[in-house]
């Protein structure tokens, strides 16, 4: 876990209007990022599932996050974590001290 607390994260999401902007910068950012967790996909879309590929030649370490195997987990990722994504991520940014939910009164019905 100290690996993760003293790392400087950048969280990126690439949704645009211009398509092509997007994929450009997306596979830009796969080229010099150092951890990139593949979350909830079945990894067959391209160009989204070259990403990971990309990102993997250039060292990146490879997390990937499903309820299921894909294509990239048996060469590509280096970490595999079984679950719904949003039981593994809350689990991960909890140990990391924190909470997807930081507001959480806001979501109790009851």
């Amino acid at each position: 876990m100290c690996l993760f607390r003293r790392a400087q994260a950048r969280l990126r999401l690439f949704w645009r209007a211009d398509p092509l902007g997007a994929q450009l910068e997306a596979k830009e950012e796969a080229g010099s990022c150092d951890l990139m967790l593949v979350i909830g996909t079945s990894a067959v879309v391209s160009p989204a599932c070259d990403l990971p590929v990309m990102a993997k030649r250039r060292g990146a370490v490879i997390v990937e996050i499903n309820l299921e195997e894909t294509q990239l987990t048996q060469y590509i990722s280096n970490w595999i974590l079984k679950g719904s994504a949003s039981e593994v991520m809350s689990r991960i940014v909890g140990a990391l001290g924190g909470s997807i939910f930081p507001d959480r009164a806001r979501f109790d019905t009851g």
